[in-house]
């Protein structure tokens, strides 16, 4: 039985697509409708030669640039990576202390309230009139707000410690060497009072002992953390001496060669 169906179309070798003998489909065959088949053939030669050898190359020297550039072998690139590591986990260290000090403050805040209630807490309203004021002022404020600004103010004050003794050696004599019991006594408490110090000259509060208290929360959950990113992130002065050394030692030898003995 015959089929009816459409006849293929003419197939052309490239090489003598001018007028040649007539071959079948196979490689180096081009199909040729009227009279645009060797036009639209070497228009899609020049558009492959372009794409491989001007867009493909540029394609890829692009992509090795950006690759060299953002390689972790680059010492800057490195420090970036490093950077927003650290940022990112002493933004949620910061979040955890602040919801920790908040649900503290608003416990310690119901208990108040029943302990002024009582004999004993009418005792000590007369007896401690300034840190009693204190607390009732405390337990008065937006504990939200208050617990937010006194976790950033702690956060802030061990940064900028631990950065200057980071800078100046004292981490490395007097921080380094201590263990955690150490630490905690001597820095931990230093700490919590210059925090202090700060809170109740800013908000005006009578009684140090009960900011130094409230502070204390935040400050010894913070103040190891920031000293360990500091000593991560900051470079020390000797270090930084080395490197501006470094620099300035060619240059002087220039200076000296090219220069002063001419």
């Amino acid at each position: 039985m015959r089929t009816l169906g459409l006849a293929p179309a003419p197939v052309y070798d490239r090489r003598t697509l001018a007028g040649g003998e007539r071959r079948g489909p196979g490689k180096g065959m081009v199909p040729v409708f009227g009279g645009y088949g060797v036009y639209w053939s070497r228009r899609v030669k020049k558009f492959e030669f372009l794409n491989r050898h001007i867009v493909g190359g540029l394609l890829r020297e692009y992509f090795e640039i950006v690759q060299k550039f953002f390689s972790t072998k680059n010492p800057a690139v490195r420090y970036i990576y490093k950077l927003i590591d650290k940022s990112f986990e002493a933004l949620f260290l910061v979040l955890a202390t602040w919801g920790l000090l908040f649900l503290l403050l608003y416990v310690l805040k119901l208990f108040w309230c029943l302990y002024r209630t009582t004999p004993m807490g009418c005792q000590f309203l007369s007896l401690f009139p300034e840190r009693a004021m204190t607390m009732m002022e405390i337990a008065d404020m937006d504990l939200l707000h208050f617990s937010f600004d006194i976790t950033l103010t702690s956060f802030l004050f061990c940064m900028a410690l631990g950065a200057i003794c980071r800078f100046t050696h004292i981490s490395y004599f007097f921080y380094s060497s201590q263990g955690l019991m150490g630490k905690l006594i001597y820095w931990g408490l230093a700490l919590s009072a210059m925090v202090s110090f700060y809170v109740k000259e800013e908000y005006g509060f009578d009684a140090w002992e009960v900011v130094f208290i409230v502070v204390m929360i935040p400050t010894y959950i913070l103040f190891i953390s920031c000293f360990k990113y500091t000593e991560r992130l900051l470079p020390e002065a000797a270090d930084v001496t080395r490197s501006v050394l470094s620099v300035l030692k060619p240059l002087y030898r220039y200076t000296i060669d090219n220069i002063i003995k001419k």
